[in-house]
Parts: C-alpha cells; structure tokens; sequence
C-alpha cells in the first residue's frame, strides 16, 4: 500500500491545533463494531486484520 501525507490540524480538548502524526484507514463499519463491542465488552481478544478489513479473534 502505498503511504500518503496527510497534512492535517485538529483541535484537542484543551482548544488546542495539533497535527496528528498517525492515521488509519478502518472502515466505519469495522469501527461501529469495535464500538459496540467496547460497550458490551466483548472486545477482549480481537483485533484489527487490515488485509481481511475486519476485526478477528486474536
């Protein structure tokens, strides 16, 4: 996969500009999974496959 640059400010919560250095491409669909799973706990022992773009039983 090829890297591209992101150039991006974002505001903490103390209303300050920082340039995050990490990005990552998941998608949302991945990430209201990993949500739900936070909140009914079940999110223990998964991880994120970036080459199946899911999450799976680590």
């Amino acid at each position: 996969m090829n890297a591209v640059e992101i150039e991006q400010a974002i505001t903490d919560l103390a209303e300050q500009p920082v340039q995050p250095e990490e990005w990552f491409l998941v998608p949302l669909i991945v990430i209201d999974e990993a949500v739900a799973r936070i909140k009914d706990g079940s999110i223990t022992g998964y991880v994120y496959d970036p080459k199946a773009a899911k999450l799976v039983k680590a």
